[in-house]
Formats: structure tokens, C-alpha cells, sequence
């Protein structure tokens, strides 16, 4: 800067995306051959090939982990962005789930092998101090000489990517709050000295959590009444638990017993799980294909379990339908369900059908008791 002692001042003149695999990303025949060992064979049902493969991610985690835990996992980390239906387009398509657990139950492990295995997404710890606004979603900094620096924080760096929140009820800061403005808007507010700055904030996000302690003793889940109780006592206000797409509840099982020889399936290779996860990930809304005929069966669906299941809180509400379907298209992405082009993802009845059966897996049971 002539006039202000010599500053150095940074000019940009032009932004473009960065060259990652989500613009670089090609199908190759290479690519189609990896895509084509996770759909099912002529004649079997998404359900079996699902089933297979939660049951070939044993292998992966190297462990005989919960199937229900590793298909929250593993089908959130396979969303898309975003979708759109008829007329409604840039419609949220990314899941944004929590698992409650006991410990040692295979949280943190699950999510880490996975991670492992893609090489996409990032673990995050919310433990103490380490969790602060400034270092989640961005600040200004005071530099010298008066100047400020705006820095991004972890949500936005992270943008069209993934993040796995670990130890929910260790942050020091009111995180869910935060966390549900973004969900509402994509995008993060930095204030400023001279304004804010939005910044696109198109997240995955998985929180990872144990139950609450109360004088300084874990409280055990089981001992809850149901669910609603426990999410109430962790994430407090109906507003914010209704706007998660998949809730898990993991309770101690005392019974289960323990297999010492257990060898877990052996995988298929990296490449062709990095390859999906690839693919699953560079599709954008135009190319989810949803009928007229699989969303109106969606939203026939969301309405019946609303008839079930309705409360106080909206664990399903009027979204109902988008939960599903975006639990539907991660499910058709995790199985490749494609036309002969391989540009697509095409989500069919059979997905949508297996999203509620996920959904109906985590609500209806001994630990949540939604119905009661």
C-alpha cells in the first residue's frame, strides 16, 4: 500500500474450484467395474445386497460391531448433497445423524476404520477446550498493525465434505444451536468488525456422544424411560432433535456374547470402496433421478409413519418425506443403483422402502419405544 507505511495488501483478482475428485472425478470403465460388484446380482433384492454387504464392513472395522451401528454409519457417509423432486429443487440430500452410545461399544472405532478405509471426512473432538465457536466456524483475528484476519473454521473447510463430531456431551460450548442454524441455511456467519461474511457450509455430519453424567456417574441408558428422554436430556429443545434425519440409540447388551475366534469377513479391496464413495459424492442433484411415482410413494409413507408414530416432538413431522428420501438415495448410492451410463443415481421403491425399515430399526425397539 503506498500511502499506509508499506502494507502489504493481497488483491484477488479470480476464485475457481479447487481440482479435487469432486470437479475431476470421471467414470471409467475401471470405475463401472468397481461400481458393479455393489448392486445386486439378477434376481436378488436390494435388501439381500444390503444385508451382504453391512455384514462384508465387519471386515473392515475388524470386528462383529452392531449391523444397525454400521449401517447409520456407513449410509450417511454415502448422501449426496443435494436433490431435487419435480419442481422443488436444492432440496438438503446430505444426512445429518447422531449416535448415542454407552462406551466401548464401537463408536469411535466404526467411524474411524471407515474413515480409514475412504481416506474422506474428518474426526473431530468436542472434548474441553478444543471445541470453540472460533475454531468450528470461523473468526477474525487481530493482527499486527490493526489489520484483521478472518479465518475460516472446521464446518466450512469442510464444505461438500464430511465431519464426525466425537463427545458431544464434553463441549463446552452450545454447539447444537449452532449446528441447527446451519442445517437451516448451508452456511456459516462469521462476524466481522466491518460486517459478516457467509460462507457455504454443505456439510455431512455424524455426532458421536455418551450419555449425560449426573454427579460425576454415567447415567446408563437403559435407565431412561425411552429416547425422547435421553435426546432431551443431551441435545434439550424438540426443535433441535427433530432436525436430525437418523437418530441411534445404543444401550448396554450384557447378553450379547462374545465370539473369541471370531474372524470377520475379508473385504473388498480399497479402491473400489474409495471408488463409490468417490462416485456417490461427485453426483450432483441433476443426476438423482426420482419419478413422480417414488416420491409420491415416499410421501404416502412419511404420512403413515406419522400416523404411528406422531409426538410432541416431530422425530418425523412434516419432513418426514425428505428424511426418507434422503436416506432412500444414500441407500441407492451405497448399492449403485445406476442406468447403463453409470451417471446416475436412481432411487426406486425398494430403496425408499428400505429407508424406512432402517428408520423403524432405530425408533421402534426395546431402548427408544417411539410407539409407547
Amino acid at each position: 500500500h503506498p500511502q499506509d507505511g508499506q502494507r502489504i495488501i493481497m488483491v484477488i483478482k479470480d476464485v475457481e474450484e479447487s481440482d479435487d475428485f469432486l470437479t475431476s472425478f470421471k467414470v471409467t470403465d475401471d470405475i463401472i467395474a468397481s461400481l458393479k460388484k455393489f448392486q445386486p446380482s439378477p434376481g436378488q433384492l436390494a435388501s439381500e445386497k444390503l444385508n451382504e454387504l453391512i455384514e462384508l464392513s465387519k471386515g473392515i472395522v475388524n470386528a462383529d460391531y452392531d449391523e444397525i451401528l454400521l449401517k447409520v454409519v456407513d449410509v450417511w457417509y454415502h448422501s449426496v448433497l443435494q436433490f431435487s423432486v419435480g419442481r422443488m429443487r436444492d432440496l438438503r440430500g446430505y444426512i445429518d445423524g447422531i449416535i448415542v452410545g454407552e462406551s466401548r461399544i464401537g463408536k469411535s472405532s466404526t467411524v474411524a476404520a471407515f474413515q480409514k478405509m475412504y481416506e474422506v471426512g474428518k474426526i473431530v473432538s468436542l472434548a474441553g477446550s478444543s471445541a470453540t465457536p472460533a475454531g468450528l466456524i470461523g473468526g477474525s483475528n487481530k493482527m499486527a498493525g490493526g489489520a484483521y484476519q478472518t479465518r475460516a473454521g472446521v464446518i466450512p473447510q469442510n464444505n461438500r465434505g464430511a465431519i464426525i463430531f466425537e463427545e458431544l456431551i464434553k463441549c463446552k460450548t452450545d454447539l447444537i444451536k449452532e449446528l441447527t442454524d446451519i442445517r437451516s441455511s448451508n452456511k456459516v456467519r462469521i462476524a466481522r468488525v466491518n460486517g459478516s461474511i457467509e460462507l457455504p457450509a454443505y456439510v455431512r455430519m455424524l455426532t458421536l456422544t455418551n450419555s449425560k453424567t449426573h454427579d460425576g456417574v454415567p447415567k446408563p441408558i437403559n435407565s431412561y424411560p425411552n429416547g425422547i428422554s435421553l435426546l432431551t436430556d443431551i441435545i434439550g429443545t424438540p426443535e433441535d432433535i427433530a432436525r436430525y434425519d437418523m437418530i441411534a440409540i445404543f444401550g448396554f447388551e450384557a447378553t450379547k456374547e462374545i465370539d473369541p475366534f471370531y474372524e470377520p469377513p475379508v473385504p473388498l479391496p480399497q479402491i473400489d470402496y474409495q471408488n463409490r464413495i468417490r462416485w456417490v459424492w461427485s453426483r450432483t442433484q441433476e443426476q438423482v433421478y426420482i419419478t413422480k411415482t417414488v416420491y409420491q410413494y415416499a410421501v404416502k409413507q412419511a404420512n403413515e409413519l406419522n400416523r404411528q408414530y406422531g409426538s410432541f416432538i416431530n422425530i418425523f413431522g412434516v419432513e418426514a418425506w425428505q428424511k426418507i428420501m434422503r436416506i432412500g438415495i444414500a441407500i441407492a448410492g451405497y448399492l449403485c443403483s445406476t442406468d447403463e451410463t453409470f451417471e446416475q443415481i436412481i432411487v426406486t421403491e425398494e430403496h425408499i422402502d428400505e429407508a424406512i425399515k432402517l428408520l423403524l430399526e432405530l425408533y421402534d425397539n426395546s431402548t427408544f419405544k417411539l410407539k409407547e
